[in-house]
């Protein structure tokens, strides 16, 4: 068995990455820091030189150009350009099983009209094996909007209870009893961007008491293209940067 799961793993890492001749495959650190991004991991930063730690999130991982592009840290006492050349040590909040690193600044990168930080790949990383993706939970401020169809019963108007790259948790009016691995369509709109309709497949289903006539359902999105799933991923990382600079507000 653990011969037949390295088979498979070199096989996706051969299949994701275009090699040249002489380049080496994606190494576990790189591919640890690509498990960051995916799972939108909150991050703490210390910079030499700088007093306190501040707060951002992974969200580019660049292979080519041998860098990784980070959220503006949060609450930052210097203009970005100020960090050229800087040392930083970057954690994640998982407990005692953190993933570390430490890396160099390059400076300011605009990506498409954001202010982002640039960092050299860092030589190594020390880091936790995790496997699970990031849930955004959707709150009064999200906005989201999202729909089911049921056979019989037409168009459900769906409240979004949490959402992640791979799949969404929905609450609907009514007793609607779907067998597992069922699917439905469903319509998904993200803020001010525009609807995209996909199938979710029932993963979990819970009916209330007949009082409350509320089911919740649970499951995973098919037959979404690159470009929407890159959406739902940057709609994740702007709701997880607005909801935690509200907790910073907040805090004593």
């Amino acid at each position: 068995m653990a011969g037949i799961s390295l088979r498979l793993k070199n096989w996706w890492q051969d299949r994701g990455v275009q090699q040249t001749p002489g380049e080496q495959r994606v190494s576990q650190d790189v591919l640890h820091l690509f498990r960051l991004r995916r799972e939108h991991r909150l991050l703490r930063m210390r910079i030499d030189g700088v007093e306190g730690e501040f707060q951002t999130l992974l969200l580019e991982v660049d292979l080519r150009g041998q860098r990784l592009l980070l959220d503006e840290p949060f609450p930052l006492p210097l203009p970005l350009e100020a960090m050229a050349g800087r040392r930083v040590q970057v954690s994640s909040n998982e407990g005692a099983a953190s993933t570390r690193f430490e890396s160099r600044v390059y400076g300011k990168a605009l990506v498409h009209d954001e202010s982002l930080l640039s960092l050299e790949m860092p030589a190594s990383v020390n880091a936790a094996q995790r496997r699970n993706h990031y849930r955004l939970a959707v709150d009064d401020r999200t906005q989201v909007e999202a729909m089911v169809r049921s056979a019989g019963v037409g168009n459900l108007p769906a409240r979004v209870l949490d959402l992640s790259s791979k799949g969404i948790r929905v609450e609907v009016q009514g007793h609607h009893p779907l067998p597992e691995n069922s699917v439905v369509p469903l319509f998904l709109r993200l803020g001010a961007e525009q609807g995209m309709l996909c199938e979710l497949r029932v993963r979990s289903l819970h009916l209330r008491s007949f009082t409350d006539d509320i089911t919740l359902l649970g499951g995973q999105f098919d037959g979404l293209n690159p470009p929407q799933l890159q959406l739902i991923e940057r709609f994740i990382v702007r709701c997880q940067r607005s909801q935690r600079q509200r907790e910073l507000a907040l805090a004593p």
